[in-house]
């Protein structure tokens, strides 16, 4: 992880908000994930450049509960001035270049996927909210800063997949 900063929620630079080389990364949903972004209508197969505002402006679908989702089989690209909301799946690499702004969750869910800022204001969050992945982040240019959202990053954890519960047994009985 190379030139990669974090803050809290309050712009505050945090180094206990990055976690580099984890052992490991929690288990996600994918599949609900996914089900989500193509029943928004925001799957999109193979490389794909984003568009300002992308998909709704804010994070939440418009019933202001439902954070939209995008899953993007290829690389994303966001340049020029491009704000992206919601939870983002990339299975390729992301490329943030400029003064674009991700408000949301980027999940990279394959070891080779990277993150890549290629410059920017020093002054803005390349990324309000979190990234979670299982490849390399790297910020090439001037940075990439997280800015964590709690709001933001509890959404995403409702994507959490647990362990099954397990379910007490009565292995024996003592009579008294």
């Amino acid at each position: 992880m190379t030139k990669v900063n974090a803050l809290d929620e309050n712009r505050v630079e945090d180094p206990k908000k990055l976690v580099a080389s984890a052992d490991s990364i929690p288990t996600i949903k994918e599949d609900s994930l996914k089900a989500m972004a193509v029943a928004q209508g925001h799957k999109k197969v193979g490389d794909w450049t984003a568009t300002d505002n992308y998909p709704t402006a804010s994070y939440y679908m418009a019933d202001g509960v439902t954070p939209n989702v995008t899953w993007i089989t290829g690389n994303l690209t966001a340049k020029g001035n491009k704000n992206l909301y919601g939870i983002f799946i990339v299975e390729g690499d992301v490329s943030i270049k400029g003064t674009d702004r991700i408000y949301g969750t980027v999940y990279l869910p394959n070891e080779k996927s990277t993150i890549i800022n290629g410059g920017g204001s020093p002054s803005g969050s390349s990324i309000t909210g979190s990234i979670v992945s299982h490849g390399n982040i790297s910020g090439t240019g001037s940075h990439i800063t997280v800015q964590y959202n709690p709001t933001y990053m509890h959404e995403f954890c409702e994507f959490l997949k647990f362990p099954q519960t397990l379910v007490p047994k009565i292995i024996r009985w003592i009579y008294t």
